[in-house]
């Protein structure tokens, strides 16, 4: 079985209905009267079949333990843990909690982004027994302290969704300091077909819950910095060396041959952040041989992988020149 912080998590997860902590023997759903909130910590999702992400939450958990070995770190799974899963946990010091599925609610079915599909059960994130929680994606490395977000009292910190395009008027949902609360958690799910979500996913839901707090609020409301999509990289406002975490949505490092291509200095960060988990966790393993290695890439894949990258890149550029 994974392995367990002990019973003080086990005491702690009582009264979050359904939860259990993966490394108990007891389901642990009680009355929140007898909950002892941890008073800070990081938390994570490994939704779907978990392999496909165990190379982020790798990275993650490695670049977070590098510069806090002590607050916990929770992962939140929506089915029983992948054998695979145990050796990382044990290594790198992580609470795996399995927690209920928030499946897509009804008004959200038709967007025309399944990838969205599975990103609602991070409002899990509410029902975790902690005081302050910063909550970061799976495909997030950490490069500097964030004792700024634990120090916060907004109900939720953020930064601007600045992608492609730069949009400074709602936040990027995948790293987000928040106080966690079973009221908050329980109004969440009673409003999940009654918000409006611009997007499908938890991001639009989360930015019709708590936007207009955000927005009032400039202490609220991060520098980029601290949540930096690589698809920025190449342009004016990416400098590695300021980032607090780079945030690799859309393609993968571990699984996209155009990542190195496109965005280098992303992927070298992620490649760097991996070779400090294997040296770390040798005997954890690492992932399935070829994922994330720059040698496995046959000739063809990347050669299609260069012209993709081409596309996208000569794409963002002009993109960036109209005002993007």
């Amino acid at each position: 079985g994974l392995p367990s912080r002990g019973t003080a998590d086990d005491r702690a997860l009582r009264g979050v209905p359904g939860a259990r902590n993966s490394g108990a023997t007891e389901h642990v759903a009680r009355p929140a009267a007898e909950a002892h909130p941890v008073a800070e910590a990081y938390a994570t999702t490994l939704g779907g079949d978990q392999t496909s992400y165990l190379p982020g939450l790798q990275a993650l958990a490695t670049s977070i333990r590098a510069l806090d070995s002590s607050r916990p770190i929770f992962v939140m799974i929506n089915r029983p843990p992948v054998p695979e899963l145990a050796s990382v946990a044990e290594c790198l010091d992580l609470t795996v909690v399995q927690m209920p599925d928030i499946p897509r609610p009804a008004s959200a079915r038709n967007w025309f982004e399944p990838r969205f599909g599975g990103t609602w059960f991070k409002l899990s994130a509410w029902a975790l027994p902690v005081q302050r929680l910063i909550f970061l994606d799976g495909d997030t490395v950490v490069l500097r302290g964030l004792d700024r977000m634990f120090a916060s009292g907004c109900a939720l910190m953020g930064a601007a969704d600045c992608g492609l395009p730069c949009v400074t008027s709602t936040f990027n949902s995948g790293v987000i300091g928040i106080q966690p609360s079973m009221a908050t958690f329980r109004d969440m799910l009673a409003k999940l077909d009654i918000l409006y979500g611009y997007d499908g996913g938890d991001q639009g839901f989360l930015e019709s819950y708590f936007g207009d707090g955000w927005r009032a609020q400039d202490e609220c409301q991060l520098p980029q910095s601290f949540n930096k999509l690589h698809r920025r990289e190449g342009m004016d406002d990416f400098h590695m060396d300021d980032l607090y975490v780079l945030h690799m949505t859309g393609s993968k490092p571990w699984a996209t041959p155009a990542s190195e291509y496109c965005y280098p200095e992303s992927y070298a960060v992620y490649q760097r952040t991996r070779g400090a988990y294997e040296g770390r966790c040798p005997a954890a393993g690492g992932t399935s041989a070829g994922v994330g290695k720059i040698g496995s890439r046959s000739t063809l894949r990347r050669g299609v992988a260069f012209v993709q990258c081409s596309i996208w890149q000569g794409w963002a550029r002009v993109f960036n020149l109209i005002g993007g």
